[in-house]
């Protein structure tokens, strides 16, 4: 009887042989015997092939058959074909929801397939459960009735004085029994916020709780501008932060302004400007340097001549196209004497024209540097 096997499967692979090498479309996937003992051969879209008489009494599966597993809805509808091989298990899809009612079961077992198969879902009537969310103190905010399976939806959780909401102690996204969920807090933080003027010297600073409001300790004044708020905003404070003055321009005046900062060695580098509405023609000016300044240098900007003549840094300015606002003509640099927290300075312009030309009228701003 060994031999007769041994025959058959010779017989079996040879007849495999001619047929992949006949299907250029399409594949063998497996070759059983029948009944009749006839080789059939199975292709990849599904039809059969009578190779013939094998002729030789033998088991007669070489490979188990497939079964078709078809899963429908409450309503008929198809979900999902499978096929699976004899004894196989079928994969289900997930069941549809249907309102007010939970899916139990499928009411075919598919772990074992040994025929054609139709499966449907059963639905019960689905459970009612209660979801009582209360803050934290145990107080009720809100109750809740959930079918079983679904989700429960959370209040606005209370504004606290010292306190933040931090997050719900118990999950309600799949509720399966009636459920007490609390509100948790923690503890607010305590925030800085720095105030610093347009040169950057700290102004002050406020202490304040997350998400609260802080107070500006004084309203900034720069001559010449009008203050028009801060950088950032002082309400719904959630980090520590710095916030910068910020200035308009006053209209219709020509303006003569100090920008300036200050390294980490003590070093002052200020830029002398032309601000406002002037478009000149001609600028000669005398800067005072600081009582007690050291390493002195001056630099022309935008075609300025400069040089330092004794304490005062000498500014000659002649444009043929005229210059227009905002037009940076001196840059200094320097060491102001030990222990100087501020420094005044003083220009004394004696001649600054128009194009047209006319006398322009000026103010100076910003003539008082504030070093710490």
């Amino acid at each position: 009887m060994k031999h007769v096997k041994a025959l058959l499967l010779i017989l079996v692979l040879s007849l495999c042989t001619l047929v992949f090498a006949s299907c250029d479309a399409k594949t063998v996937t497996r070759v059983y015997v029948n009944d009749e003992m006839h080789a059939i051969a199975e292709y990849s879209d599904g039809t059969t092939e009578d190779l013939g008489y094998v002729g030789v009494e033998v088991e007669k599966e070489v490979i188990p058959p497939k079964y078709t597993v078809t899963f429908l809805d409450a309503f008929g509808a198809v979900l999902k074909t499978e096929k699976v091989y004899k004894g196989d298990a079928a994969t289900a899809p997930d069941a549809p929801e249907i309102t007010d009612k939970s899916f139990d079961k499928w009411d075919v077992d598919f772990t074992a397939v040994a025929n054609d198969l139709t499966v449907r879902p059963i639905y019960i009537e689905a459970a009612e459960y209660t979801v009582t969310f209360l803050d934290e103190n145990g107080a009720t905010l809100k109750t809740e009735t959930v079918i079983h399976g679904h989700a429960a939806t959370a209040p606005t959780a209370p504004l606290r004085a010292d306190t933040i909401f931090k997050e719900w102690d118990t999950a309600f996204d799949q509720v399966t029994d009636n459920l007490t969920v609390r509100a948790v807090y923690r503890e607010k933080e305590t925030y800085t916020v720095t105030f610093k003027d347009y040169t950057g010297v700290t102004l002050g600073t406020a202490q304040v709780k997350e998400t609260g409001t802080v107070q500006a300790p004084v309203t900034p004044a720069r001559r010449g501008h009008t203050f028009a708020g801060w950088s950032g905003s002082l309400s719904n404070i959630t980090a520590s932060k710095t916030v910068t003055a910020k200035y308009n321009l006053t209209s219709g005046t020509n303006l003569i302004d100090y920008d300036y900062a200050v390294k980490a060695d003590g070093t002052v580098e200020m830029t002398l400007s032309v601000k406002g509405n002037v478009s000149f023609a001609v600028l000669q000016a005398s800067l005072a340097i600081p009582a007690g300044a050291t390493d002195v240098t001056a630099e022309g900007l935008s075609g300025a001549i400069v040089n330092l003549q004794g304490d005062a840094c000498r500014i000659s300015y002649f444009t043929v196209t005229n210059t227009t606002k905002a037009t940076n003509v001196l840059k200094l640099t320097f060491k102001p004497a030990s222990g100087q927290s501020t420094l005044d300075f003083a220009l004394t312009v004696e001649k600054m024209t128009d194009a047209a030309p006319a006398a322009v009228e000026y103010t100076v701003i910003g003539d008082t540097l504030k070093l710490k």
